[in-house]
């Protein structure tokens, strides 16, 4: 009988012994890392980006109020003072009317304005001491 325990006994370490060696994971050799190329569009981590998102200018409100600099019954002679203003920097147009006071006339503007009340202090210190003393309001 002692033998049979003998046997039971190193047959169970041996059963022991092969199930504890399964259990351990197998070491295995580390995989060297692969380096990814650095494409020069690649944002580093160091880099800061300003973000500017364009905002539209909301469209200017069109002008109806113009300063006369002077009127003409003949477009060319309209359109020479015209061309000579914008050659001084002023904005200036040939405003045409179909209707209204003098609709026979090229009314030569050289400021515009979308406000009234800003037209008319201007008008009122163009008439004291501006280059034309003889300027006069055209409301569109």
């Amino acid at each position: 009988m002692t033998k049979q325990i003998f046997s039971f006994i190193l047959f169970g370490g041996i059963i022991l012994f092969a199930v504890s060696c399964n259990d351990k994971p197998v070491k295995q050799a580390p995989q060297p890392i692969e380096e990814q190329p650095v494409f020069e569009d690649t944002i580093q981590s160091d880099t800061i980006i300003d973000v500017v998102e364009e905002i539209p200018e909301p469209p200017k409100p069109e002008n109806k109020y113009f300063l006369i600099a002077a009127s003409f019954r003949n477009q060319v002679n309209a359109e020479k003072l015209r061309d000579r203003l914008i050659a001084e920097g002023y904005e200036s147009e040939v405003i045409i009317r179909q209707t209204g006071i003098n609709p026979d006339f090229y009314k030569v503007s050289y400021k515009g304005f979308s406000d009234k009340s800003q037209a008319l202090r201007v008008l009122r210190d163009e008439m004291s001491q501006g280059s034309f003393p003889d300027v006069w309001l055209l409301i569109k």
